[in-house]
């Protein structure tokens, strides 16, 4: 059946259960290009869908549907909600985005197979609320989009930005103006440069997630600013210099992500004690040093840390056993010394321990053998005395 015939057969309906039929069977053909252009009761039947979807979404989100999107379906110029993602479909985005569709609020084509540069024009697009566009093969710059100040949730990661065979591209400063900013992911992309000090004015910011990218300098103070904060992703990149003090004015912050870096300094205790509800600590691989602060012990909420791979040393702090959530230890290689301090019998959700390459001493405690520990390790230090026999022994 055409698509003509399968349109006109069926009963007029203003609801959005109807369109989506209507679409998922019509979009379907579209993008096998069944409409070459030279069908005049073809193009007459998708002039007549377009009337009938005019206010509702568009959503074919995870099907199996490839191909391009015809450039007819840029033009529903009353469309608030557009969603293709988690197909494999390909093609590039219109240069005159803004114009074709410039109500729409919600775009979404993550997961799919697109390329070429994200166009400025988007940036005109000034009712946009949800930008995704994650999982896909854009290259090229990030546009200002400083005229997008209703944007909640941008979305970017696993692309190619910055990629554009020339210098690396960095996030604009404009980003500041996105002051309804939610959530923001850039990770898995090439983007470079410092990390824009206007982040901090997002004050609505709850996920920041830049991680995996070439950024280099100083993390910005000004991210102290984002109190909102709950994920803060900025792992496996170039940044340097200490972890800022006023980072412990983020109250809300559950994960903190800083693993991959060339951080050094001491970690603060201010940063330590910043929330009694962070669940999850990723200090390692960088070129940290000192103690770990004794502060750690008031992290009642953490099931996760990782200081793994600096240059810390001293001992392991007893208040460490105060953290009764543990699911995940790891210290190794660094320059520990000391023994492994009874408090820790207390860690008895711990699934995780690693103190390898260290220089602790005395007995393995017996303690360890009343775990049920999915990992042991404890090789490359000191110890003495008889190896305990039960449990993960």
């Amino acid at each position: 059946m055409g698509i003509s015939s399968s349109l006109s057969s069926a009963p007029p309906s203003s609801s959005f259960c109807m369109h989506a039929v209507i679409l998922l069977g019509w979009f379907g053909l579209l993008l096998t290009s069944v409409v070459s252009g030279n069908n005049e009761t073809d193009r007459l039947a998708l002039l007549e869908f377009k009337a009938k979807i005019i206010h509702d979404p568009l959503s074919v989100q995870n099907n199996r549907f490839s191909g391009t999107i015809p450039p007819l379906m840029y033009n529903l110029s009353s469309l608030l909600t557009f969603s293709v993602s988690g197909n494999q479909i390909q093609g590039s985005l219109p240069f005159d985005i803004d114009i074709t569709l410039p109500n729409i609020k919600v775009f979404i084509f993550a997961d799919n197979q697109f390329t070429g540069s994200i166009p400025v024009s988007i940036s005109n697009a000034t009712n946009l609320d949800t930008f995704q566009m994650g999982i896909n093969k854009l290259s090229g710059k990030v546009p200002s989009l400083e005229k997008l100040n209703r944007l909640t949730f941008l979305s970017l990661f696993l692309n190619h930005l910055g990629n554009n065979n020339k210098i690396s591209e960095n996030i604009p400063a404009e980003i500041g103006n996105l002051i309804n900013l939610e959530d923001l992911r850039t990770w898995n992309n090439k983007l470079s440069g410092n990390i824009p000090f206007e982040i901090g004015i997002l004050h609505k910011l709850q996920y920041l997630d830049l991680s995996q990218n070439k950024f280099s300098g100083n993390i910005p103070s000004s991210l102290g600013n984002l109190t909102a904060l709950t994920i803060l992703k900025l792992g496996n990149n170039n940044l340097q210099g200490g972890i800022p003090l006023n980072l412990g004015q983020c109250q809300n912050l559950l994960r903190l992500y800083l693993n991959n870096n060339n951080l050094s300094g001491t970690i603060p205790s201010e940063v330590i004690a910043l929330s009694f509800s962070l669940i999850t600590l990723d200090l390692m691989a960088n070129q940290f040093t000192g103690a770990l602060p004794i502060e750690v012990g008031n992290l009642k909420n953490l099931e996760q840390l990782d200081i793994s791979e600096n240059i810390m040393f001293g001992t392991i702090p007893t208040t460490l056993g105060s953290c009764v959530k543990l699911e995940f230890l790891a210290m190794r290689r660094n320059f520990f010394q000391g023994v492994i301090p009874l408090s820790l019998k207390s860690l008895k959700g711990i699934e995780v321990l690693d103190l390898s390459n260290n220089n602790l001493s005395g007995n393995i405690p017996k303690f360890l053998e009343f775990f049920y520990l999915q990992i042991l390790n404890l090789s490359y230090n000191q110890f003495e005395g008889e190896v305990p026999t039960e449990g993960v022994f």
